[in-house]
């Protein structure tokens, strides 16, 4: 707006109310795509460092979860009351609060600090195996790092795995430049948003052409099994007969 000599102040505050309806928007269907809609993702953040400072909030998430997974029929109601006395425990322990005050998330991950303090305070074996269950859930083969990263389990169906990883990729990225005020767009950032419909459709006809390979060779394979019944089926009359 600021090149175009011919643009007045109300073109100028009809551009700048457009974008923001845009940014509005694309918030928006960020959030409804975001795993933060989902009551299993607020359970789990009952392990989030920050929330076990305040025992109370993290205790009511962990009931969250608990329930979740007891439905979901993860974990037994007798387990599910058990490891719920062991959190209380632990998370009241006052090497535990030091701890997590104290925690990093940017040098620190999260599954050692987790199992160290289960190794000083001697926690037992239905909070550990708890905490395990919980950190492979949230991060499926990925590493445990110092957070919680997207599961793919609480996304919507239609989310493919390169989405995901593309997700946490940007999101690294965005994170190691220093964050989102500090994070510099290049021009060749703003060519390669730019191309990227064409990759895209180069992407999906990939993706397309490796589907009609797997329908043919699942219809190969069932010819082959087909034929191969037949077979036995005509193996097993002639043994009939000279029997």
């Amino acid at each position: 707006m600021r090149k175009i000599k011919e643009s007045s102040p109300s073109d100028d505050y009809t551009f700048r109310k457009d974008c923001a309806t845009a940014y509005k928007t694309f918030c928006e269907k960020v959030f409804e795509r975001s795993p933060l809609k989902f009551q299993f993702t607020k359970g789990i953040s009952c392990l989030d460092p920050s929330v076990i400072l305040n025992p109370t909030i993290a205790d009511k998430r962990l009931s969250v979860c608990l329930e979740i997974m007891v439905s979901n029929n993860w974990i037994t109601g007798i387990k599910a009351d058990g490891v719920k006395e062991s959190f209380k425990v632990f998370i009241r322990n006052p090497v535990v609060q030091k701890y997590m005050e104290k925690f990093k998330r940017e040098k620190e991950r999260l599954d050692d600090v987790f199992f160290s303090l289960f190794a000083v305070c001697n926690s037992p074996d239905n909070l550990r195996s708890f905490v395990k269950f919980i950190l492979i859930l949230s991060h499926g083969s990925a590493f445990v790092e110092r957070g919680f990263s997207i599961n793919s389990e609480c996304l919507i169906e239609n989310q493919l795995e390169e989405s995901l990883v593309a997700l946490r990729q940007i999101y690294d990225g965005v994170v190691g430049a220093g964050g989102i005020n500090d994070l510099v767009i290049t021009k060749s950032m703003i060519n390669f948003v730019k191309n990227s419909h064409n990759r895209y459709l180069e992407a999906l006809e990939r993706r397309k052409e490796t589907s009609r390979e797997k329908d043919q060779a699942v219809a190969e394979k069932r010819k082959k099994d087909m034929l191969k019944r037949e077979l036995q089926a005509k193996k097993t009359k002639i043994d009939g007969r000279l029997s």
